[in-house]
């Protein structure tokens, strides 16, 4: 029952970013350790989806299943199910976070459903399937 309630809480919110942000990009970071050299841009939600940045874009740099800065890339940093920074690892302690265009923290994107905090979903996006 969690699950499913986090699932639909995770749908709600992208639907209501989708709407209500629609002029204010969510953004997703990633980190590699290394304090604030670590911080690793991982792409836009809700950007257009020819917007070089978006998520969406699966000929762009986030959008695509190859790129390292991917969430979508199965054996990359952020989209392995082994990776500590890992949106798809179910256990990861160290997820991307999405936060809006001024840096405030919307959430956790993530399969770890222990973590404090906002949980988002990747499968939501796509990823992690």
């Amino acid at each position: 029952m969690r699950k499913i309630v986090g699932f639909f809480a995770s749908v709600s919110f992208l639907i209501f970013a989708d709407h209500a942000f629609a002029e204010s990009p969510l953004l997703i970071y990633g980190s590699r350790g290394n304090g604030l050299r670590g911080i690793v841009f991982l792409g836009c939600v809700n950007c257009n989806k020819f917007d070089e940045d978006a998520l969406a874009n699966q000929f762009g740099e986030f959008g695509s299943q190859f790129s390292p800065k991917s969430i979508y890339n199965r054996f990359g940093d952020f989209g392995s199910q082994f990776s500590n920074v890992s949106a798809c690892n179910p256990i990861a302690t160290n997820p991307p976070v999405i936060v809006d265009q001024e840096g405030n923290f919307q959430g956790y994107l993530t399969l770890n459903r222990f973590v404090n905090g906002t949980v988002i979903d990747p499968r939501i996006l796509g990823a992690c399937l």
